[in-house]
């Protein structure tokens, strides 16, 4: 149970630590914070905070929300951005150490995994390719294992009775999802965005959706992004499956989650958490 992810720089720490520790007792202490810097220009603008202060805000609350979450000592912060005095979370977490996670797609946020005990969502296996050797060698550059940071991916397709009809399914919500991407991502200069609207661009000419449309595509692509993983020598950990496109009817979506359930995920190992 958790936020895939949060933008932290748009929230008040603090209250965002309170928050995640209340659900994690309500939940029993299953809650894993996933957290990101966001990109969207109307994000920031719509909160009313530069959205060029994003990292420097960024690492500013990412140090109180670790300091709120993994110590019961209160503790005062002053930093250019936040102020807080006798910060001490009530109700205390059920988990000692919730885990975090931070979304990374860019050289500036693989360099936050310096800090011990960040994990890291790496999305799709192009930010695999591109970014997670980087993430393994600043981790270790940092005194840190790289095996030590562990790592989810998301994957995204959908179950139907066929292949066909999975793909039918999907197409007409897919497209818009896509277009609101495609609009930043042209504008941007990171070069796993260009990868990304490359492949958008490319799925837009031929018709044909990206993901997993199968049970054995599922298995067989699960299976090939653990390895990849593995061999940037970092930990894989989850597999954040996304199953259910933004405005598809409830009924259609559990029918493709239950499909998963019986036909996919009993063909993934299952190591520790994974």
């Amino acid at each position: 149970l958790g936020t895939a992810p949060l933008l932290l720089p748009l929230r008040n720490p603090v209250l965002t630590a309170e928050e995640v520790a209340t659900v994690d007792v309500l939940s029993g202490g299953r809650m894993i914070l996933g957290m990101g810097v966001g990109y969207l220009e109307n994000d920031f603008d719509a909160i009313g905070i530069p959205r060029k202060e994003r990292g420097a805000r960024m690492d500013e609350a990412l140090d109180i929300v670790c300091k709120a979450l993994w110590n019961d000592e209160p503790f005062d912060y002053d930093g250019r951005f936040y102020r807080h005095k006798g910060v001490r979370l009530a109700p205390r977490p059920l988990q000692k150490k919730i885990r975090i996670e931070l979304a990374v797609r860019s050289e500036a946020a693989a360099k936050r995994v310096a800090h011990a005990d960040i994990n890291v969502n790496l999305n799709s296996l192009t930010v695999v390719r591109n970014i997670g050797p980087l993430v393994a060698d600043i981790a270790s550059k940092a005194g840190r294992a790289p095996s030590s940071v562990g790592t989810s991916i998301l994957f995204t397709g959908f179950l139907a009775e066929n292949e066909e009809a999975s793909r039918k399914a999907v197409a007409r919500y897919n497209q818009e999802d896509a277009k609101q991407y495609l609009e930043y991502w042209a504008h941007s200069k990171d070069a796993v965005d260009r990868d990304m609207v490359a492949q958008y661009k490319d799925a837009d000419r031929t018709g044909v959706a990206r993901g997993s449309f199968t049970a054995q595509s599922f298995i067989d692509d699960i299976h090939n992004a653990i390895d990849t993983i593995v061999a940037t020598g970092l930990r894989p950990d989850w597999i954040n499956l996304n199953l259910w496109p933004s405005g598809m009817p409830y009924d259609e979506a559990l029918d493709c989650l239950e499909r998963v359930a019986t036909d996919v995920l009993p063909e993934i190992p299952r190591v520790g958490r994974m």
